[in-house]
């Protein structure tokens, strides 16, 4: 049960994550303005550590399924 789970929250998240990922690498380069916390956060070694767990974890418990 608990991958099901897992699998239904972990996939809204890692689309929010990496959506913040693509937008903070274009306020880095400074192709969007005025969102100064924004490239700040494309350095977020949490940011990257949660993706990264989250995507193994999700990959690895939505093949069981198949």
């Amino acid at each position: 049960m608990f991958p099901y789970y897992f699998l239904r929250f972990s996939g809204p998240v890692l689309f929010i994550l990496v959506g913040l990922k693509i937008l903070s690498g274009y306020a880095l380069t400074g192709k969007i303005g005025g969102i100064l916390w924004l490239s700040g956060l494309h350095d977020n070694r949490a940011l990257d550590l949660s993706l990264l767990v989250l995507f193994i974890f999700h990959a690895s418990t939505g093949s069981a399924f198949f």
